[in-house]
């Protein structure tokens, strides 16, 4: 059963349990719209197209040459994500359990936006315990460079980007990001704005959302400019177009998460020590299960054109 996060806190009876999804999709708006599809096992295996087959005219008593497409087969291992919050019990003694309740959202934020960082920048041959964000899946056409030694961004940079993706529903930037393109496009008046369903102020580009993904869990920005585009300078970031697909299908780019969700669990007070601990753990990771649903602007210099 395929389920975005929001859907699975509507059927969440576990108050808990639900008070910690809205949380997670409050801060990041990626896990606001990726749709997830649950399974039994570790892992989840696939096909991807890598060639399609051969075709041509023939004439008369002529034959054709045999040829068939490539399928890339792929496998996606669920990686395990989560971590423990304890609260002294005088705190809560103290000041009520509201207060637990409170560091409990501060410790689900710092997850959320954890997988923020790990959606773009996750890397399984560095630590194998996180799964491979876009950085580390997106090859050849699929990676623009904005230019030799960065360039600034301009609105031909942001068309090229989305044909690439065909469909594409969401853009993905950092705060600096966000900036250039609201500026950019302001200018040419090829935005619009709208209010999402949080309430927020959401723009867009031919109807594509331009979504800031934030900062991780230390306050660093995700995407600012501290990306070398090939000259050993650290000053651009990049810009990502993607297409959310359908997990029940099985198309474009889906999370994949153990089929029992997300799950949290009040361990009570600790008998090693006067405290109330919660744990959260999520068996997770994403799917490109297309060529053509992610692709990367980088070398995107502070500055428009």
């Amino acid at each position: 059963m395929a389920l975005l996060l929001e859907q699975a806190n509507l059927l969440s009876q576990d108050q808990l349990r639900a008070g910690v999804i809205e949380v997670y999709v409050q801060n990041s708006p990626i896990l606001q719209r990726l749709d997830y599809l649950g399974l039994r096992g570790n892992a989840y295996s696939y096909n991807m197209e890598g060639a399609l087959p051969g075709v041509a005219f023939r004439g008369i008593n002529e034959s054709y040459t045999p040829s068939t497409g490539v399928i890339n087969p792929q496998t996606e291992s669920l990686k395990i994500a989560g971590g423990e919050l304890d609260v002294d019990a005088h705190i809560i003694r103290s000041r009520g359990p509201q207060v637990r309740a409170a560091h409990e959202g501060m410790k689900i934020k710092a997850l959320a936006r954890s997988l923020n960082k790990a959606f773009i920048d996750g890397d399984s041959s560095t630590d194998p315990r996180e799964y491979d964000g876009l950085n580390a899946r997106l090859i050849g056409s699929q990676k623009i460079l904005a230019g030799a030694g960065g360039a600034a961004l301009t609105q031909d940079m942001l068309d090229d980007l989305l044909v690439q993706v065909p469909g594409a529903n969401a853009i993905l930037c950092g705060t600096g990001g966000w900036q250039l393109m609201t500026k950019l496009l302001r200018a040419s008046a090829q935005v619009t704005i709208s209010v999402d369903q949080y309430g927020v102020q959401l723009y867009s580009y031919n109807g594509v959302p331009l979504l800031n993904v934030g900062k991780d869990s230390s306050e660093v920005e995700i995407l600012g400019f501290d990306e070398d585009p090939g000259d050993a300078t650290f000053d651009t970031t990049s810009i990502y177009a993607v297409r959310f697909g359908n997990a029940a299908a099985e198309t474009d780019l889906f999370g994949l998460q153990n089929e029992g969700g997300m799950l949290v669990k009040d361990l009570g007070e600790l008998e090693t020590k006067p405290a109330f601990r919660t744990r959260v753990e999520w068996d997770t990771s994403i799917v490109m299960a297309s060529n053509d649903c992610a692709a990367r602007l980088y070398g995107i210099t502070n500055a428009i054109a």
